[in-house]
């Protein structure tokens, strides 16, 4: 009894660590893609198909794209060495071929095939099995309702089956391909009709909104998964491991909120929403954020968090808009926690000539001078650090156009090995009864 314990605790820690690399492999895919181009993207996908196959272990990976007459071509492929390439006999094929896989689509969200010489529909059989496919799951790109294409997966030298969470995982990533290759898509309709700068925010503003709605749903199922996991184990290493995909979900759904805040702003939806509140309730509530923050970072044993503020000003209430501002100082703090390895990150709050100044002071890597502006700048984390520190550089461009929808100020100073200090600047406003 015991034996057959250990050996199913055993079972569940490689299903979880193998869930964990999937979910680091979405991440990885989902950030690749986000720069996506016309002049990249074929590269792009060839990267992810080959990523993809060799972990599961698929011997042939591909995409199908449908074009505008009713026509399906294979467009990309990878496959492991000794497995026969099909991509150039499936160019131009009618879309009244699929008629059994899009009827599949639409009861089971896929098409899962165990075993291809039991398919039920004949076509389908007679299309697969000369290209030694034993096994098939394929999952759609879609566009809203409408479809883009497929991906598919073969196994060839021996049969194989998808659980549900690995399918589950697979149209996540299938979702992050669709709004690529939407973008992709969109850049080139744009080209013939406007200025390359007008297109390119339009473009970006579409495919942060696409990605970022797509993906919610799945990543809360991951989330949630993991997080019963952990509730109902009784082993400690089972636990961690259900944290570790908590976490990196987490992560991952935070990444996708602030595409969608993006997305928002650049359509002008942006607005100050001003209200009466005490400053000591924002201090507060920032003070559990940060250290949240902290903790799922797994820092909070190398970085020591420092809050100052005058009691007499924490009593004070102010008119503001509280949401931008928590929002704007958490951007900066993940900032801070991201780029420092050890050290304190000190926050203080203070008056200055009828200004109201909030401070994040970090003991990290620092930033050179000569690159200061440009952070403010859309995804420019990968020209400025190193690309082994986790984010997209959306962070900081997000608090500078809240600080601008409420007319503050955000300003840095930093050097390079000591650390960098941020500053927000707001008007210190009175409710009316006080002024």
């Amino acid at each position: 009894m015991k034996k057959a314990l250990v050996t199913d605790v055993d079972a569940l820690k490689a299903k979880l660590e193998h869930y964990l690399q999937i979910d680091k492999i979405v991440y990885r895919i989902t950030v690749d893609l986000i720069n996506v181009s016309s002049e990249n993207i074929d590269d792009k996908l060839n990267s992810m198909l080959r990523e993809v196959g060799e972990y599961f272990g698929i011997d042939r990976t591909y995409i199908f794209l449908i074009r505008d007459n009713d026509l399906i071509d294979n467009t990309h492929e990878w496959c492991r060495e000794e497995i026969v390439e099909t991509m150039q006999h499936m160019k131009g094929i009618p879309i009244s071929g699929f008629t059994w896989w899009l009827d599949e689509i639409e009861r089971f969200g896929n098409v899962h095939i165990p075993r291809v010489i039991e398919c039920e529909d004949e076509a389908t059989r007679q299309m697969l099995l000369p290209f030694g496919v034993q096994s098939l799951l394929s999952v759609p790109l879609l566009k809203g309702d409408e479809y883009m294409g497929l991906i598919g997966f073969d196994a060839v030298r021996e049969e194989r089956s998808w659980d549900e969470n690995e399918i589950n995982m697979l149209e996540m990533m299938a979702y992050v391909v669709s709004g690529a290759i939407s973008t992709v898509r969109r850049e080139k309709e744009l080209i013939d009709a406007r200025s390359k700068a007008v297109e390119g925010d339009q473009i970006k503003s579409a495919f942060l909104s696409s990605i970022s709605h797509e993906l919610r749903t799945p990543l809360h199922h991951v989330i949630g998964f993991s997080e019963l996991i952990s509730q109902m184990s009784k082993n400690e290493e089972i636990i961690s491991f259900a944290d570790m995909i908590s976490e990196s979900g987490k992560q991952l759904l935070t990444m996708v909120e602030d595409l969608f805040d993006l997305s928002v702003f650049n359509e002008g939806n942006i607005r100050p929403q001003c209200e009466e509140f005490k400053l000591a309730d924002l201090f507060n509530e920032l003070k559990h954020g940060f250290e949240t923050v902290l903790n799922i970072a797994s820092k909070n044993d190398v970085i020591e968090n420092i809050f100052e503020c005058d009691e007499e000003l924490l009593n004070r209430v102010i008119v503001s808009d509280k949401r931008k501002i928590s929002s704007i100082l958490n951007h900066i703090y993940r900032n801070a926690v991201k780029f420092t390895e050890g050290g304190i990150i000190r926050f203080h709050v203070m008056t200055s000539a009828n200004k109201l100044l909030f401070v994040i002071r970090d003991s990290g890597i620092g930033i050179d001078s000569k690159i200061q502006k440009e952070i403010f700048g859309l995804f420019m984390k990968a020209k400025t650090v190193s690309s082994n520190l986790a984010g997209i550089g959306i962070g900081l461009p997000i608090a500078q156009l809240l600080t601008k929808a409420i007319n503050g100020q955000l300003y840095l100073d930093s050097e390079p090995g000591k650390g960098s200090s941020f500053y927000l600047e707001i008007d210190f406003n009175l409710p009316e009864s006080e002024s």
